[in-house]
């Protein structure tokens, strides 16, 4: 089913589309000489087009550009056009079926958009995103999507929205509410005559003539089927015209007038020939092939279905194929030609197979009984007398092989249940002495963490102490009682958390493997929240957009306390090295088992050559490297030990002056968890 919706939507698609497929190489040719000539945003926008004109001919060519236009937008560091270009990528994989890939290229486009308040492109991402629930059949996704579609794009001035009544009208389409498509279609219909917009309104009086032929009213199915022959007459619209009459001839045939459907699938024929429009000519070829089936005039009909399997089988249309196959076995049966009837047949089976993945030798087998049947009734009256005598053995033979099959079956399903627990415990025993290895080290990490903070605390600590003596020397100079108690105050508070500090160090550097590792499966959004939160004030001084896009259904497998480390010392990394006004976006890709936290940035980045340093402790001022070529503060050695003692790994990419993203991945699942 869900297939099917695809393929129906993506027809509709091209069929209001205002090209034909000559025309768009056209402009593809005309795009790539283009190309050389143009930079910045323009060969993005080059590269995008060229991207959008290819999804309806060539897909590898259609990703190839896309990625391209991802890539440069990224190099030149334009927002907009990046998203742009993800949206253009994600349709061209929604159109193809790929739908889970298309949604993952919208979200990061609509992140993008929302980062840079770009409202209207927003909105038509999120019109794309009922386009894929739609194909997949989800109806009440697809509504939730268009609606909110349609709510943002109603707030904004000078936006069309009949494009999402449109939408919205397909899919109680598809749910058979017919009446509840009316009214959505007529909506937009109204809003496309507001702004003159013929493509619209024809798009619009198409889907209304289609809902009345399903209903049966066939008188004002005509109506609106004329007057959008109207509105494509006056758009110049050829390859509309061509859709038009054939729609039309598909009419008088539903009404039972075949000469008038003849006569306007002929129409549509020569229009569709003049715009090189062969699959249009294989489906509208392929019609009247039926309408003269139906005229028992059998030996035009096939005439006309072999044309039609010619040029299908040309231009790669293997769904056409199958039809015509079918429609050659129908019309053959009719011809009492059985053999070629068969022939047929088993050419529909065979690319049935190849599409829908069906086991195709029992049909085949079926229909070459019935084959026999027709052919050899004599042969087939003596075979039911001898099996009606013999009726009783091949019923215990028949009892016998199935429960024999049966036992098969059994024994196979509980060897294979045997294997996967066998392979689920075996891995269970090995995290676990992976584990059980490297508690040591990671308790020894933890205590050179708590080294570490002794000795950055204990400098600035130091520093204040000496600032309060200075300034209760100044304030007994001036005679400020007052003042010069709470500075005596402000010193031996120092003087204390400075003494504290020498003992925590001293500990942690006597310690051996005694800090504690929880490790538990953990809801990613909330912690993410919390540490944003808590960077807030920091970010807004530099002018620093904080921005997220996790699902409250994304969970990671790790220990609280440090994952929160980790994920704070990853922001507070980036709000240093980001320009004012800059921005850092959390993203999270999601795997079967894995779960890949981005932390990207637009800062100052790091050369190549100094990535490796980021991760090395410097032993002899006991602190870590950081972005800074000095070294200071905790950095990012400490967050790769903590990402391996949680069993991830950390990458960094890096454009010095055009930003970094610092990428961990952690668990999603662990040990025997579902």
């Amino acid at each position: 089913m869900q297939k099917k919706v695809t393929l129906l939507i993506f027809s509709i698609l091209l069929l209001i589309s205002k090209s034909s497929p000559a025309q768009i190489q056209l402009k593809i040719d005309s795009l790539k000489k283009s190309l050389p000539n143009v930079t910045g945003e323009e060969k993005v926008r080059v590269l995008r087009d060229l991207c959008y004109y290819n999804g309806t001919l060539n897909f590898d060519s259609a990703v190839l550009y896309g990625n391209q236009a991802i890539a440069y937008a990224n190099e030149i560091g334009h927002r907009d056009q990046l998203g742009a270009a993800y949206d253009d990528l994600g349709s061209v994989y929604a159109h193809s079926g790929m739908h889970e890939s298309a949604l993952d290229l919208y979200k990061k486009a609509i992140t993008i958009f929302k980062n840079t308040n770009n409202r209207k492109s927003e909105a038509y991402t999120t019109h794309n995103f009922g386009y894929v629930y739609l194909a997949k059949a989800d109806y009440p996704t697809a509504l939730k999507y268009y609606f909110k579609a349609l709510k943002m794009k109603s707030d904004l001035d000078g936006v069309n929205t009949s494009s999402t009544l449109n939408s919205i009208g397909q899919v109680y389409r598809y749910e058979k509410q017919y009446d509840k498509a009316l009214e959505y279609y007529f909506k937009a219909l109204e809003r496309a005559h507001e702004i003159n917009n013929l493509d619209d309104i024809s798009n619009s009086l198409n889907n209304i003539e289609i809902i009345f032929r399903i209903k049966g009213d066939f008188d004002k199915a005509l109506a609106f089927r004329m007057q959008t022959i109207e509105v494509d007459k006056k758009n110049n619209n050829d390859y509309g015209l061509a859709i038009d009459y054939n729609n039309l001839g598909e009419l008088y045939d539903d009404k039972g007038e075949v000469q008038k459907a003849i006569m306007y699938l002929e129409k549509s024929l020569e229009l569709k020939a003049g715009l090189n429009s062969e699959k249009g000519i294989a489906y509208t070829t392929e019609r009247l092939a039926k309408i003269y089936m139906k005229l028992n005039n059998l030996e035009k009909a096939s005439s006309l279905a072999q044309k039609s399997l010619t040029i299908a089988k040309a231009v790669g249309d293997r769904n056409r194929v199958l039809s015509i196959y079918q429609t050659l076995t129908e019309i053959h049966q009719a011809w009492n030609k059985p053999t070629q009837a068969l022939t047929y047949y088993k050419q529909y089976t065979l690319v049935k197979d190849s599409l829908f993945n069906k086991d195709k030798e029992l049909i085949i087998s079926d229909i070459e009984t019935k084959y026999q049947i027709v052919k050899k009734d004599a042969e087939n009256a003596l075979l039911k007398a001898k099996s009606e005598q013999q009726s009783e053995t091949i019923k215990q033979k028949n009892i016998l092989v199935t429960v024999s099959i049966l036992a098969f079956i059994i024994l196979f399903i509980l060897a294979f249940l045997l294997f996967r627990a066998y392979q689920q415990k075996n891995r269970q025993n090995l995290l676990l002495l992976e584990q059980k290895s490297e508690l040591s080290e990671l308790n020894k990490t933890k205590n050179r963490f708590f080294g570490i903070i002794a000795h950055d605390l204990r400098g600035p600590l130091t520093a204040l102490q000496g600032i309060s003596g200075l300034l209760c020397y100044n304030i007994k100079k001036g005679k400020l009682d007052n003042l010069h108690q709470i500075a005596l105050q402000v010193e031996e508070s120092a003087l204390k958390v400075n003494t504290l500090l020498d003992n925590l160090l001293k500990w942690a550097l006597s310690q051996e493997g005694s800090m504690p590792y929880n490790a538990q499966r953990l809801a990613l959004k909330p912690l993410v929240d919390e540490s944003l939160y808590y960077f807030k004030d920091m970010a807004a001084s530099k002018d620093i957009n904080l921005n997220a896009e996790i699902s409250k259904e994304v969970h990671v497998y790790a220990d609280k306390d440090m994952l929160c480390t980790i994920l704070r010392n990853l922001i507070n990394n980036s709000i240093k090295f980001t320009k004012n006004g800059g921005s850092i976006d959390l993203l999270t890709v999601s795997k079967k088992e894995e779960v890949r936290i981005d932390v990207i940035d637009n800062g100052i980045g790091i050369e190549d050559e100094k990535i490796q340093k980021l991760f090395v402790l410097d032993e002899d001022k006991s602190t870590l490297g950081t972005c800074s070529e000095k070294g200071t503060g905790l950095g990012l050695a400490l967050v790769d030990d903590f990402v391996r003692m949680n069993h991830g790994k950390i990458d960094v990419k890096s454009t010095p002056n055009h930003g970094s993203v610092f990428s961990i991945t952690l668990l999603s699942r662990y040990f025997n968890e579902n």
